[in-house]
């Protein structure tokens, strides 16, 4: 396994470290997609608990070559000097990114790999670039269902705590309305504090991303955490939400609710690296024949 720290971009602004397999005397069956690690909110490219590094690693020594970049103003990655939004910029510098991938690695297609807002560029990106074939999303874009509220209200409504927490709450407001006669008015100083919101794209928007990038056949693997109880809260919401979308079998999901949003924990993170590996394995091998398992198995024993 081989690392560079690479710069690319306009103004060579963007920072990232590609990871390369050996050169081997048996060369795989097929060309493998470069792995494209993206940044999680403000995180550096280590990625959440370092994951990235991690992952990077055992990927390139299985066979597959990655990188894991930093979006322009996070990490060692300068700021952008136009006006673009996130929203805008960051699917560009992905293509970027697979462009150095390219010249440098012999890439010709790509797997996109987020957490959280990670996940949010990927799903933008994938359907500007025909080299996308793969997205692995984690704790991507969900919406609630009439089973989401269901299993949400009627396992509050089974327990005490927050109903005696809403009681005290309601009864401190009530009190402190009374004493100074007047509603609280917020203080400007703290409405003013700039916070991170995100923000999902209308449903059916979403749906027709959905549609286009089945139609073009790119691999799907959403796993969603118990960080994103308030979004998803059981197995088969995904697939409920989106019924009309024929995926034509590229759609790949599972929940893990006992697991957190940045996989702390040795156990979760090789659990999540197993995961991404057997999709991999089985969405994009890079061997036909009967060596493939042990060349896969050579690639995750090296972690």
């Amino acid at each position: 396994m081989r690392e560079k720290v690479l710069t690319f971009g306009e103004g060579k602004g963007l920072v990232g470290v590609l990871a390369l397999p050996e050169a081997k005397s048996s060369q795989p069956d097929r060309r493998p997609p470069g792995i494209v690690l993206l940044n999680s909110g403000i995180l550096h490219r280590t990625g959440a608990s370092r994951i990235h590094v991690r992952l990077a690693r055992r990927l390139a020594d299985a066979g597959y070559p990655s990188l894991r970049m930093d979006f322009s103003g996070i990490g060692d990655s300068l700021p952008r000097r136009d006006d673009l939004r996130f929203e805008e910029s960051a699917p560009l510098e992905v293509i970027e990114a697979m462009n150095r991938m390219e010249a440098l690695a012999g890439c010709e297609t790509f797997v996109l790999f987020g957490l959280c807002s990670g996940a949010d560029v990927a799903i933008q990106c994938a359907p500007r670039d025909r080299r996308v074939v793969g997205i692995v999303h984690l704790d991507a874009i969900a919406y609630r269902t009439a089973q989401w509220y269901l299993r949400h209200y009627c396992s509050r409504a089974l327990r005490l705590g927050p109903w005696l927490r809403f009681v005290r709450r309601s009864a401190r407001s009530l009190l402190t309305r009374a004493r100074r006669g007047e509603r609280e008015e917020p203080d400007p100083e703290i409405q003013q504090t700039p916070t991170y919101v995100r923000e999902f794209p209308p449903r059916a928007e979403f749906e027709q991303t959905l549609v286009e990038l089945a139609s073009r056949g790119v691999q799907q693997l959403f796993i969603y955490t118990g960080g994103m109880q308030s979004r998803l809260n059981h197995r088969g919401q995904f697939e409920r939400s989106f019924r009309r979308v024929d995926f034509r079998g590229t759609l790949s999901v599972e929940h893990w609710p006992e697991a957190d949003h940045i996989f702390r924990g040795r156990a979760y993170q090789d659990r999540l690296i197993e995961t991404v590996f057997g999709w991999l394995d089985d969405r994009f091998p890079l061997l036909d024949h009967a060596d493939r398992p042990a060349a896969l198995q050579a690639g995750r024993a090296t972690a």
